[in-house]
């Protein structure tokens, strides 16, 4: 199956991660440092506010989320990340 490609503007991307009920982010495609987290994101991991986790990287994440997550889980959201680099047509 053929990758699509959505142009859809920033504005309307942030707005959509900050209406979604469920926790949800954007990272950065290079860094992987989040750059939007709506506030369902923020206490699924303990925050208070969105500058405590603006920055970081889910190994930033892995270091207090292991005892929830286990040993590979951080890993596998990277493998994941890159899947979906590797197949977006940036």
């Amino acid at each position: 199956m053929e990758a699509k490609s959505f142009n859809i503007p920033a504005g309307n991307l942030y707005e959509l991660i900050h209406a979604m009920p469920n926790p949800a982010n954007i990272k950065d495609v290079a860094s992987g440092k989040y750059i939007a987290i709506n506030s369902n994101e923020l206490v699924a991991f303990g925050f208070k506010n969105t500058e405590e986790m603006l920055g970081l990287t889910v190994c930033d994440l892995d270091s207090f989320m292991r005892p929830y997550w286990g040993k590979c889980f951080a890993r596998e959201v990277e493998k994941f990340d890159e899947q979906v680099k590797s197949n977006s047509q940036l």
